[in-house]
């Protein structure tokens, strides 16, 4: 199972950590689009003919064409069904109290995995922006002093990340008294330090996402070849 619909769980999930294993580049140092060219082309459409194969030999079901946000897996993942899944670190937190403490001790984590030998690890790291709209000098103060009290201090941060499943962004965060990880964290930290890599910062970043989520949910639910869903969101982005 995997998210392979139009929401931005598919692309940071299933599609950029295959994509980033192998090389593959979104955008140039300029921020402009060139995940549809050259190398980066043949490792995209290596990803989508993938993905294709796995439908066709009954591996990946074809309804999670219909799932845009790792979130939705949970349902199925507490069916007993899933043999494996590429999610986010949080859902551990809530598969272990839908399972309960026997059927969750059968689940691991591992890294993603890659499509070729020479591939390198690879995932994906994010979390929340906080914007202030308010011209107001004493609103925007309140508003800063919430946000630092409640999720970016290193306090409310430990608090926060122990209800929510995340990880903090702060690595000190880590060894703070008031912090609860899980029995994966060391693993998921590791995965950070070593693996993770983020989104571009190009103002084509979302219309290069939106696009390849309609290209790998039409790869999966069959209406497009995996070239044609590459090309279209090519054509579409560029």
């Amino acid at each position: 199972m995997l998210p392979g619909g139009r929401n931005e769980g598919t692309s940071v999930t299933t599609l950029w950590p295959l994509f980033w294993g192998m090389g593959g580049e979104l955008v140039d140092d300029d921020g402009e689009p060139v995940f549809g060219e050259g190398d980066n082309r043949n490792i995209m459409l290596q990803i989508l003919e993938t993905v294709d194969e796995a439908v066709q030999t009954g591996a990946l079901p074809q309804r999670v064409a219909g799932y845009g946000g790792e979130n939705d897996l949970n349902e199925e993942i507490a069916t007993g069904n899933t043999a494996m899944f590429i999610g986010g670190n949080w859902q551990d937190s809530y598969l272990k109290e839908v399972l309960g403490e026997e059927e969750f001790a059968n689940w691991d984590v591992a890294p993603v995995p890659m499509l070729d030998e020479s591939a390198e690890p690879a995932t994906s790291a994010g979390g929340w922006a906080w914007g202030i709209f308010t011209e107001d000098p004493d609103k925007q103060r309140a508003a800063f002093e919430l946000i630092q009290h409640m999720f970016t201090g290193e306090e409310g941060m430990a608090q926060f990340s122990t209800v929510y499943g995340g990880l903090p962004s702060r690595e000190s965060v880590f060894d703070h008294e008031l912090y609860e990880g899980s029995e994966f964290t060391d693993l998921y930290r590791d995965f950070l330090e070593n693996d993770a890599q983020v989104r571009p910062a190009s103002t084509h970043y979302n219309a290069i996402s939106n696009q390849m989520q309609i290209a790998i949910s039409s790869v999966i639910s069959g209406s497009k070849t995996p070239e044609e869903a590459l090309n279209d969101a090519w054509d579409a982005v560029h």
